[in-house]
């Protein structure tokens, strides 16, 4: 299936979505309006707005009443984006050169705080404290997560646990926040927004799981960002991390990534260990199980066309390869 397929009951409103987004970053600035060209030429999937756009439909036909939320969405995510590549020295973003290789570290750092600012004047104007709330907690959450992977980077000792509670600030609580945001704005009932929350939740738990396999075995061409990223810089994820736990050779394997260098050779037996142990296909199991989880939630929202695609929705995650 593909993301066209699964966006069909919204294209209307994400299309309008892409005008706004011109509308909103045009700057009479040269300079901002040479970075916010950038970035809209660079533009993703748009799976957060659309999880949102799609919840809200659950309720409501006209979806694009809550347009401005969606736009702050797209806009707070494509911020971390900027910041997170610039902590990472990211050259390659989306298959294109990042916006800190272009423009450099300090107007990437400017540029996210910038559309951090125009998100929240969006939220203030939609009027809805709960999802303004909500989406400040997602950056509060986000933020400790880096933070906490800064002080967990080259360390061979990461458990599952804290890995899954790392994905879950990074990744798993802006997903959980834009189901619950879909069913706030369209005026869903408090359990039915807490379904929506854990669906978003065991959706973003699995989008990052395979985002942490993609990055062991795709290309980089292919994947639109530099690939074997996250291991070279000491971030450690499911895969390596059962790779250690189930190996013949982890106590060689622990030693040499503690030294902080990952070299080619080294990088080399890692991936034969996984292949050999099975690593890529515990991570695949794992994303699975929360797919399952988050379709099986979904069943329980009101029948119709939107939620049959929050389940095409998970089982796309599954099937994503780059």
């Amino acid at each position: 299936m593909t993301v066209d397929e699964i966006y069909a009951p919204i294209a209307g409103n994400l299309a309008a979505l892409e005008r706004q987004l011109q509308e909103v970053l045009h700057s009479d600035n040269p300079g901002i309006r040479d970075v916010n060209a950038y970035l809209l030429a660079s533009s993703g999937k748009r799976v957060r707005p659309a999880l949102f756009l799609l919840a809200c439909s659950l309720w409501r036909n006209d979806p694009g009443f809550s347009l401005p939320v969606a736009l702050a969405i797209e806009m707070i995510h494509t911020a971390t984006l900027i910041h997170d590549d610039v902590v990472d020295d990211s050259a390659l973003r989306r298959g294109r050169p990042s916006l800190n290789a272009i423009f450099g570290n300090h107007t990437a750092v400017l540029s996210g705080d910038y559309l951090f600012a125009q998100a929240f004047s969006l939220l203030t104007g939609f009027g809805s404290l709960p999802i303004i709330r909500e989406l400040a907690q997602v950056v509060k959450e986000m933020s400790e997560g880096e933070i906490i992977q800064q002080t967990e980077r080259f360390n061979p000792f990461l458990t599952e646990e804290t890995y899954f509670k790392l994905i879950k600030k990074k990744t798993a609580c802006f997903f959980a926040a834009c189901g619950a945001c879909g069913g706030i704005a369209a005026g869903a009932a408090a359990d039915q927004v807490q379904v929506l929350k854990n669906y978003g939740n065991y959706i973003g738990m699995a989008f990052q799981v395979i985002d942490d396999m993609i990055d062991f075995y795709a290309d980089e061409e292919r994947a639109g960002k530099p690939c074997l990223a996250d291991l070279k810089s000491g971030v450690f994820t499911l895969p390596l991390i059962h790779l250690l736990n189930t190996s013949p050779d982890a106590s060689e394997f622990r030693n040499r990534l503690a030294g902080g260098e990952i070299n080619d050779r080294l990088v080399s037996d890692i991936r034969a260990g996984m292949e050999s142990c099975g690593s890529l296909a515990y991570a695949g199991k794992i994303a699975e199980q929360y797919v399952k989880k988050a379709v099986s939630l979904a069943l329980a929202l009101p029948a119709g066309q939107p939620r049959d695609h929050l389940v095409r929705f998970g089982r796309f995650i599954l099937e994503r390869n780059c």
